[in-house]
């Protein structure tokens, strides 16, 4: 889709903005932020556009993809501008480039002046990593013949995927 260019509307970042005009229910225009995480771990992400009370849309279609799963946002873009401001909160990234943040402009309004706009955005590493995994609940001993077979039960809590390995001995 096509975006258009300005560099008129202070404060933004960098040299230029972008904007594009509403699309009722259809995507005309999409533009894709995609970073290269080096580090990998939870991270907040933050938004910035010039901020202007007028001629912007009330439903920006944001769409925020982590490792595991995606946010999707609608966003009113009369508010917040001129500033960073935070969409999303401790989300896991992975390194490399396979995640990403978009937005699109099938606003779903009508008007013809309720452009979408987009300037930046930001990946902060967390202060917020996870839980470490505890055990809620140990397994229990058991007395069972030398070939029968036995199971362990466990209960545990933390972030992130837990697995366990028995070992004897």
């Amino acid at each position: 889709g096509f975006w258009f260019t300005l560099d008129f509307i202070n404060p933004q970042y960098g040299v230029d903005y972008r904007y594009a005009s509403p699309g009722t229910n259809l995507v005309t225009a999409r533009a894709t932020y995609r970073p290269e995480i080096v580090r990998p771990g939870n991270y907040d992400v933050y938004l910035f556009y010039p901020q202007r009370p007028i001629l912007r849309t009330t439903n920006a279609q944001w769409v925020v993809a982590y490792n595991g799963g995606n946010v999707s946002l609608g966003l009113d873009q009369h508010t917040n501008g001129g500033r960073w401001f935070q969409i999303t909160a401790d989300k896991p990234y992975i390194a490399g480039t396979h995640q990403f943040v978009r937005v699109s402009n099938n606003t779903g309004e009508t008007e013809t002046n309720a452009y979408v706009m987009a300037d930046a955005v930001k990946f902060v590493y967390s202060a917020v990593q996870g839980t470490a995994p505890t055990f809620i609940t140990q397994p229990l001993s058991q007395a069972v013949n030398q070939t029968s077979n036995v199971t362990f039960t466990v209960q545990a809590s933390g972030s992130g995927t837990l697995a366990y390995q028995w070992r004897f001995n």
